[in-house]
């Protein structure tokens, strides 16, 4: 911030740009129409050389008419996104929005959008998908923006898939949005500051950062994740996200189960916690690392990337695999602890990784994470501190997300990130299942069918890629 004003810049709370507006917004009610939609593009963002208004007078609140509920769009669009992964990203940032506008916002609503309106751009499924998606983090309904009426092809037929598959659900979104009311939920905890970030982004502003370990881990192991700004679950906190939490809300996650990439440590050390972390972090100034042994599994795997050399602080830190080191005689040698794990005086369960997740996709490096032994490795102990109450074994590409309703009821949304099709569903949980519903599109609670084996039920329901299923475990 440099104190520059800009002519060409409007603050929303200059009395002359409401009046403006208003004049405008009451020449478009003498007209009588029945809905009067302001498309999200006309903002006050988009100039050429600045990136919004960051006056006192600024931030802004919602206007709306008399005996209307305020209601605000979720900015989480997918458009034309190349690939099913990262999905977990456009339902953190609704999350973001509603942590942040809770108490002051009526109504949200979801960005249907699918730019450029064809299924060139954005499938069927995937809108059904993201709809689904954002339901489950508090939307009420949709702006929906699914045919093409401009110089993209002015294409009506372009819409027709979109129209069905949305038609086709519709007492699906209206039952899960009841659903979603009474629902707790539980798992992995992506944790949203109570601070809120008002910078202004000097590179792609579409481009803010979020959990790494959402986006490329937590969302294909099929285990449950959301995120919040309240306390509970297994908190995932990555470096990029360390510096938005006060050292009073660091010490709340110090207090429970806190998953740490190398870099996220290092920062909570040179703030003053590294005895509630119980493991130091240093560079690593020996010999190269070729692979890591996971102590749960017996196994060895590739090597995390970035990796750091992790020091115990305390013979109460558990090392949960180690980093080897093969001098080529045939042998291995462990060096340090990989990843580690400490009890503090807080109460809580520390772990930490010797590496980052935040890695691109790529099997040299991604595969660190992306692998049945690490996901072994990290479920075992969300098991045991009680993190973990249903998730799915296998190695499919699957994001979960899971909550109890005030019944008692585990309702587990499942979300098919793969290209291949599950014929059945495996799940494990905490607790034994007596019975299964499934969410039909007509939004009717049907009954379905599981079988016991080895320690899993498997739900006798197909998960298509981008068809989510909603379950009702009893």
């Amino acid at each position: 911030m440099d104190g520059i004003v800009f002519q060409c810049q409007c603050c929303p709370y200059d009395k002359n740009l409401q009046a403006y507006l208003r004049e405008q917004m009451c020449t478009l009610a003498s007209r009588h129409p029945s809905v009067i939609m302001i498309d999200d593009d006309m903002g006050l963002l988009y100039r050429v050389g600045i990136k919004g208004c960051s006056c006192p007078l600024h931030m802004a609140e919602a206007f709306a008419g008399r005996g209307n509920p305020t209601a605000a769009r979720f900015n989480n669009g997918c458009f034309g996104s190349e690939t099913s992964r990262y999905f977990s990203g456009y339902m953190l940032r609704a999350a973001v929005q509603r942590e942040h506008l809770r108490g002051k916002i009526d109504l949200f609503l979801t960005e249907g959008d699918t730019c450029p309106h064809n299924r060139y751009a954005v499938s069927a499924a995937r809108l059904h998908a993201h709809m689904t998606g954002t339901i489950l983090e508090g939307a009420k309904g949709v702006k929906g923006w699914i045919t093409s009426l401009d110089s993209s092809g002015f294409d009506l037929s372009a819409g027709r898939a979109y129209r069905n598959i949305l038609a086709k659900h519709r007492g699906f979104y209206e039952k899960l949005a009841q659903l979603y009311d009474g629902c707790r939920f539980t798992g992995c905890r992506i944790p949203v500051p109570q601070t809120r970030d008002f910078s202004i982004r000097t590179a792609n502003i579409f481009q803010t950062p979020l959990s790494c370990w959402a986006t490329k881990v937590l969302e294909r192991y099929g285990v449950p994740m959301y995120a919040s700004k309240e306390a509970g679950g297994a908190v995932f906190l990555d470096e990029a996200a360390v510096p938005g939490f006060t050292d009073e809300e660091i010490c709340t996650l110090l207090g429970g189960t806190l998953f740490l990439s190398a870099s996220a440590a290092q920062m909570l050390i040179s703030r003053g916690f590294g005895n509630d972390i119980g493991t130091d972090v240093r560079e690593w100034t020996g010999g190269l690392i070729t692979a890591e042994h996971i102590r749960v599994t017996g196994t060895d795997i590739r090597r995390q990337f970035g990796g750091m050399e992790l020091v115990p602080l305390s013979t109460e830190t558990e090392t949960l695999s180690d980093a080897l080191y093969q001098p080529g005689d045939g042998t291995k040698q462990a060096m340090y602890p990989a990843v580690t794990s400490y009890r503090n005086v807080r109460g809580g369960t520390v772990i930490v990784f010797s590496g980052t997740p935040d890695v691109a996709f790529h099997y040299d490096r991604s595969v660190s994470f992306l692998n049945s032994a690490r996901k072994k490795q990290i479920c075992s102990v969300l098991a045991r501190t009680g993190n973990l109450p249903v998730y799915y074994p296998e190695d499919l590409e699957i994001y979960m997300k899971a909550g109890f309703l005030p019944d008692g009821t585990l309702l587990c949304a499942l979300f098919n990130l793969s290209l291949d099709p599950l014929e059945d569903i495996p799940l494990i949980c905490a607790d034994p299942v007596r019975e299964s519903g499934i969410l039909t599109p007509e939004g009717d609670v049907r009954p379905c069918t599981f079988l016991r084996e080895d320690g899993m039920i498997r739900i006798s329901e197909p998960l298509y890629p981008m068809h989510p299923v909603i379950l009702l475990l009893r």
